[in-house]
């Protein structure tokens, strides 16, 4: 696919004028934000988690489960890679360019990075093995499954929404809210994640592709 020339993308396709500094600025704030929501999260007391986690298994049923899983599964790094590599593919095809290619790696492999560097910094334990519906390793925080789910979706709304009219930009756009939301309380339904660390995860996901979001509109085609 061919580059397009004399313009500078923004991730949706817009037109840039050089040199204006906003795109850095917006990506900076967007990594701060991110970073103080995130420290806050973590050091909130444990208490809300556990009574929201008994609260939920309280009220487990077999169906409810069944279709939980399914959603847990959609957020799996298997099923959330192809649906990026389909973004990518049909968002490049479609501008000609291999800019949104880019842009979709580097919010899904970048995220991916940052969340298992949080994990690594904040090591805090998935809810006790008793809760848990389906297996899970390694630290709970923040969840990987909402991590994804922000980004891919979150990036083929973006995209997406600029091939067509505002009625399927509103849709890309709540089919993503919903479906993200689905998949970050599948978490916690399953036992597998305390509310908080779905929480941290969508804050991550959200950040990470604003940052990458306002640094793709500061880039200027050379």
């Amino acid at each position: 696919m061919p580059v397009s020339s004399g313009t500078s993308w923004t991730g949706d396709g817009r037109r840039l004028r050089p040199g204006r500094p906003r795109g850095w600025v917006g990506a900076s704030i967007a990594a701060l934000v991110t970073m103080a929501v995130l420290v806050l999260v973590a050091i909130l007391p444990a208490t809300a988690d556990r009574v929201a986690l008994d609260s939920i298994a309280a009220h487990r049923t077999g169906p409810v489960t069944d279709v939980l899983m399914v959603f847990s599964t959609i957020g799996d790094v298997a099923v959330m890679g192809v649906l990026a590599v389909i973004v990518a593919a049909v968002a490049g095809w479609a501008a000609q360019s291999w800019q949104p290619v880019a842009f979709v790696t580097a919010a899904v492999l970048g995220s991916a990075v940052l969340a298992a560097a949080v994990k690594v910094l904040v090591h805090r334990p998935r809810p006790p093995v008793s809760y848990a519906l389906v297996a899970a390793h390694g630290s709970g925080f923040p969840s990987e499954h909402a991590v994804r789910a922000v980004v891919v979706l979150g990036a083929g709304a973006v995209l997406g929404g600029r091939m067509g009219s505002r009625w399927l930009r509103a849709a890309l756009a709540i089919a993503a809210v919903v479906l993200t939301a689905l998949i970050g309380f599948s978490r916690v339904y399953l036992g597998v994640h305390m509310p908080s660390d779905v929480v941290a995860g969508v804050v991550l996901g959200v950040g990470w592709l604003a940052a990458v979001r306002a640094a793709a509109a500061a880039l200027r085609d050379r």
